[in-house]
């Protein structure tokens, strides 16, 4: 065989083993850590928007009121509001 021949059967073989590497290890562990990374998110954004709650509805104090004020309208307007998960599209 040429030596262009053995480069393009090397690199087929190493292709061989890469790509199914890549869909059977690599994404699935990237996958895993976005939904780690979601659940984050949501946790501190619940976390966040309960004491929110609590400060505003239990021991509001005058200093308190303008925050309070501000974070009721956001709640409103849904800026609190989580997405779902997306897995990622096969390609």
């Amino acid at each position: 065989m040429s030596y262009l021949s053995r480069i393009a059967v090397s690199l087929g073989a190493i292709a061989g083993v890469l790509l199914p590497l890549h869909y059977w290890v690599y994404l699935p562990i990237n996958e895993y850590f976005n939904y780690q990374q979601y659940l984050k998110r949501k946790q501190t954004t619940e976390q966040y928007v309960r004491r929110m709650e609590y400060q505003c509805n239990v021991i509001l104090t005058e200093d308190k009121k303008y925050g309070c004020q501000k974070f009721n309208e956001a709640k409103e307007s849904g800026n609190f509001q989580i997405q779902e998960f997306r897995k990622a599209t096969e390609r």
